[in-house]
């Protein structure tokens, strides 16, 4: 899937990249070597979505492959607004 600018997810790839990063992770990584709870996770691909869209709803929505009330749902819940 292909987020838009430098943004993209390849599902592969992440699978053996986070197996990788799970047996070298002390739980304590800072940015760079970071695993993310799912909730940040998704917390982030929004504010980054946004960023790219210069803050256009309908954009980000549409990038993400969620609705315009998912997204508002979503950034309502991340304290995104």
């Amino acid at each position: 899937m292909n987020l838009g600018g430098d943004l993209s997810f390849d599902p592969e790839s992440f699978s053996a990249e986070k197996k990788s990063a799970s047996k070298e992770s002390s739980g304590n990584d800072k940015p760079g070597g970071t695993i993310l709870n799912l909730a940040e996770a998704e917390k982030q691909t929004i504010l980054s979505a946004l960023r790219a869209t210069e803050s256009n709803i309908s954009q980000t929505a549409r990038l993400l492959g969620i609705s315009r009330n998912a997204l508002y749902e979503k950034m309502k819940r991340h304290g995104i607004g």
